[in-house]
Order: C-alpha cells, then sequence, then structure tokens
C-alpha cells in the first residue's frame, strides 16, 4: 500500500470516527440510561476525541455534546474556546446557542468575561441567540469593552431583547463606534429593536462615511416608519448608487407609496403632505403607485403621479425588469447544459432588449445580457461569470465600462455554450476536478466566487466592497459543488453577505421548484429582486 493511500485512508477513518461519535450520542445507545450516566459518558468521549488533528473530527465531537443540556458539557466545551479552527468555533456557536437549562446558561455567562476576545465573542453571540434577562448585564458590559470582537457580538445580540431602556442606550453608543462594521451591526440591531427614542442616532447615521453604514440605517429607518426621516431620505435619492434604492425601499414602508427613483415625485408628495403628516398604517402586498380617490380621508394619501425621468440623478441599468442604480454591478450567468432546451416565456415583456428569434433558453439569456450591457453608462463598474461545474470569469475584478471593455464582454458571452456532459480533465494539483462531469449547475460555487469578487467586507475591518449588486440568472437547482442543498446554501451565502450587504437579484428561467425557492428566497434575504420568467415576478423581500 503506497503512503498516499495510507495518508488518504487514516483521514478517512477518522472523518468516520467523528461520525460514529455523533451517532453514539443521547437518542441511540443513551436514551435507554440514566440521564447523568449519559452525560458522564459523552463527557468522556469528548475529552478523549478533542485533542484530535482533524478540524472536521474535532467540530464533530464539539457537536457530539449538543444534547447535553448541562453546566457539565459547558465547562467541557469551554476547553475548545482556543480552538483556532473556524470549523470547531462555528460548532461550538451552534451548539451553546441551543443551550436552556439554567446551569447552562450561567456557566455561559460565566464564560463570557473570560478568556481570547475570540471566545468571548462566541459566548456573548450564544447568549444572545439564547435571550435570557439574567445575560442582559453581560451583553452591556461587552459593549464598552476595548476588544472590537466582544463589541460587536453584543451589538448583534442586544437587538434581540426587548423592553430595557439601557439596549437602546448601549446600542446608540455603538452606533459611533470606530469600527464600521460595529456600526453597520448596531444600526441593524436598533431597527429590530423599534424604539423611535433611536431615530435621531439613527438620522445622524446617515452621514456615515462607509455606505453599508449608510445602508443599515436608511432600513432601520424604514422599520422605524418615522416621518422625521423623510426629507434626509428623499435627499438621498440625489447622490448617484445604489443608496438610492436603500432611500427608496425606506420610503416606501414609510409612506406605503411607490414612486419609483426619482427623487423629485418623492419630494412633491412631501412638500404636499409633510404638515402634520400621519404615518399611514401598514398594508399587505404590493405599494400605490397612485394617489387614492377623492373619497380619500388623509391629506397624507394625496400624491403627484410618478415620473420615469432620472437623468438628473445618475443612471440606472435595467436587467429583466429590475432597475437598479448602482454603479458597481457583476452579473452571474448560468450555462449549464439545460440551459439548451427550449422555453416559452411567459413574460415577454420583460425581453424587451431581446433581438433573437430562438426559444432556447441560452440564446435568450445571452441576446438580454448583451443588449443590457450595450446600455452600461461609462460610469458603471461591471464583470461577469459563467458557471456550470464549474466557475469561469470575464475578468479577475471590475472593470469600467469602456468601448473597448463592453466589446470584450459582449464578445465573452457570445460565444458561451451550454456545457454537455464529458468530463473535466484533471489539472495539476486538482484532484477533485478529475472525474467531475461539466455542465451541472454549481450554484453555491459561483456564489462563493463571486462574494470573494465583492471583497473583504465584514471579514476586513476596513470594509472594502468592490461589489453592491449582483444578478444571478439560473434555470435548475443545485447539482453540483460543496454543497447542493438549498437551504445550506442560503444559510452560508446570507450569513457571508449580512455585513456586506451586497443586493443580489435573482432571475429564475427554469420550471425546477426547488431552483426557483432557492432563487426566490436568495433575494429575499439578500435585499434583491425575483423575477422569474417562466412564471409570476415577485419583488424580494428587505432582510
Amino acid at each position: 500500500m503506497s503512503q498516499a493511500t495510507v495518508r488518504l485512508t487514516r483521514k478517512t477513518l477518522i472523518s468516520f470516527l467523528g461520525f460514529l461519535i455523533l451517532l453514539a450520542l443521547p437518542g441511540s445507545e443513551f436514551a435507554s440510561g440514566a440521564d447523568q450516566d449519559a452525560e458522564t459518558a459523552a463527557i468522556k468521549k469528548f475529552n478523549r476525541y478533542i485533542k484530535d488533528k482533524n478540524d472536521d473530527s474535532r467540530a464533530a465531537v464539539v457537536k457530539s455534546l449538543a444534547a447535553i443540556d448541562s453546566e457539565a458539557a459547558v465547562k467541557a466545551l469551554g476547553k475548545s474556546l482556543t480552538d483556532k479552527s473556524w470549523k470547531v468555533q462555528a460548532a461550538l456557536l451552534r451548539v451553546f446557542s441551543g443551550y436552556t437549562s439554567d446551569g447552562a446558561v450561567r456557566a455561559l455567562e460565566e464564560l463570557s468575561s473570560r478568556g481570547s476576545s475570540v471566545s468571548r465573542a462566541i459566548v456573548l453571540v450564544s447568549l444572545g441567540k439564547i435571550g435570557r434577562p439574567s445575560s442582559l448585564p453581560a451583553l452591556i458590559q461587552a459593549a464598552e469593552d476595548r476588544a472590537w470582537e466582544v463589541r460587536r457580538a453584543a451589538a448583534e445580540s442586544l437587538g434581540r431583547y426587548k423592553d430595557d431602556e439601557r439596549i437602546a442606550s448601549s446600542l446608540l453608543k455603538l452606533l459611533e463606534d470606530s469600527e464600521p462594521v460595529i456600526r453597520t451591526i448596531a444600526a441593524d440591531s436598533l431597527g429590530d429593536l423599534g424604539d423611535e427614542e433611536a431615530v435621531p442616532g439613527l438620522i445622524a447615521g446617515l452621514a456615515d462615511e462607509k455606505w453599508q453604514v449608510q445602508a443599515a440605517v436608511i432600513k432601520s429607518l424604514g422599520k422605524l416608519r418615522d416621518p422625521r426621516c423623510v426629507q434626509l431620505l428623499i435627499d438621498l435619492m440625489r447622490r448617484p448608487g445604489r443608496l438610492q434604492e436603500d432611500s427608496r425601499s425606506a420610503l416606501e414602508a414609510i409612506s406605503e407609496f411607490d414612486f419609483g427613483l426619482n427623487p423629485d415625485t418623492w419630494q412633491g408628495w412631501w412638500d404636499r403632505n409633510k404638515d402634520g403628516y400621519v404615518v399611514p398604517e401598514k398594508k399587505q402586498g404590493r405599494k400605490s403607485k397612485s394617489a387614492p380617490g377623492p373619497g380619500a380621508s388623509q391629506k397624507s394619501r394625496s400624491a403627484p403621479a410618478p415620473t420615469q425621468q432620472r437623468t438628473r440623478y445618475g443612471t440606472t441599468t435595467k436587467y429583466y425588469g429590475i432597475k437598479t442604480p448602482s454603479d458597481r454591478i457583476l452579473f452571474i450567468l448560468d450555462v449549464s447544459k439545460s440551459m439548451a432546451d427550449k422555453v416559452t416565456v411567459l413574460k415577454p415583456e420583460l425581453l424587451a432588449g431581446r433581438d433573437v428569434d430562438s426559444e432556447v433558453k441560452m440564446e435568450i439569456a445571452k441576446a438580454e445580457l448583451i443588449h443590457t450591457l450595450k446600455g452600461l453608462d461609462s460610469g458603471v463598474r461591471f464583470n461577469v461569470l459563467v458557471f456550470h461545474t464549474v466557475v469561469d470569469r470575464w475578468k479577475k475584478k471590475l472593470q469600467p465600462c469602456t468601448s473597448s471593455n463592453r466589446k470584450s464582454a459582449i464578445d465573452f458571452i457570445a460565444k458561451q455554450k451550454p456545457r454537455g456532459s464529458e468530463r473535466l480533465k484533471a489539472r495539476p494539483g486538482k484532484r477533485s476536478s478529475a472525474n467531475a462531469e461539466i455542465g451541472r449547475t454549481n450554484t453555491f460555487g459561483v456564489l462563493v466566487e463571486a462574494m470573494a469578487i465583492t471583497g473583504m467586507g465584514a471579514i476586513d475591518r476596513h470594509y472594502r466592497t468592490a461589489v453592491d449588486t449582483i444578478f444571478l440568472l439560473s434555470d435548475g437547482e443545485p447539482t453540483a459543488g460543496k454543497i447542493t442543498q438549498p437551504p445550506q446554501i442560503l444559510r452560508e451565502i446570507s450569513g457571508k453577505n449580512k455585513l456586506k450587504r451586497v443586493s443580489i437579484h435573482t432571475i429564475n428561467f427554469g420550471k425546477s421548484p426547488a431552483g426557483a425557492s432557492l432563487l426566490r428566497d436568495l433575494a429575499r434575504q439578500n435585499d434583491g429582486k425575483y423575477v422569474d420568467l417562466v412564471g409570476e415576478t415577485t419583488m424580494g423581500r428587505r432582510r
């Protein structure tokens, strides 16, 4: 047996051992024994295997104590808080967050003031998810900690609590934190808190130097629906860029009207109604685009007709009926095998730019993207990804929309064809690429690639993000890649994007219920809009 085979066999056995440990815990052999015996046996196994060199095995051992909701389990797991593996840290957060017993919560509260800043952050976020009132003092104290990781955990967790005046005070302080990531989380939490006393602080946050912080502030002001911010939101709409759309969404939430992206229309409505304005009751469904008839009882419900003119306030890119004022856009196109299929588009009005007689999905998609690129403004920076089993970039990073770059991108798109079912050739150092069938749908892979192009975002304390808007067109459910289960893809991508705040718009070109559901939920969870080309078009809900 070769050394490589020996190493592979050992790694496989170690990973399988972790799986066996999970199977051996409460719910199997321990289920019929006394609870104390089950706890003792589980902790003994944990102590025996937690020093394994394999990250996956250690993470599995941590998860093995998920059902042992006790003080002893927390103390045992506390030893792993020094583990630098993100897999182990994620497992600890998952396990701690599921504990509810008094003893376990008390033990976690004790851990929250000890150890490294990272370990304390894990414990504090867990306490926030558990939500016990007894944990609130520890979280409020953490909001003033010197370590930014600890303050970040406090900002995230405090938004889960209600009915305590200390919470808003702590979050407002964090809204002025030196770290932009913390300011973003604090703004989100203030919106979740629903305390109108936070409005003046949030309004001040509209002037933040980081657009992600501004986006979080705008969203929270939309949730609080306070008329004091209306004029400021209209003023923000006069500035080119992605925040126009964020401001529009907040104004819609406050007014229950949809006057589009034209600030002059919003200004005309506000000038007529600002004196004594009363926020209307929140309605379900689409916002009204026109004023009610003469029988309307509130002055606040009268408004001028909307207009589509936007030349004075920047440009708008339109793609499958979705308009965005963004000037940093990433287009993603599915080129998997199924894109060779023919389709009957039930909403042809969304394909006004299509100059193709073919009913083949690939040809329709190419024609529409080329049409959109031809209309891009020179101030827009953009990139294009295509994907099937693997991902291919037009360029490594965003490019300015010069005539040469536009032509290059169009040529790149024009040559795309649906990929067949042949095998990928093995690449040096890429064992996994051998024997892989091309032409499948690697949705997770392309989204991970897209997140990498967007920039470090939440990972980078300086909050650099290159892309703020993504368009993803696909026609099927995930069938290739590291993750193919839609719920897990949603958790991973929405988690990565939580602080990047990139809008992800999705276009469905297939009839797979699972694929359509994934694209719809991806848009809803990531401030995007969802278009179903073979069915209904649905606006994405804000996160």
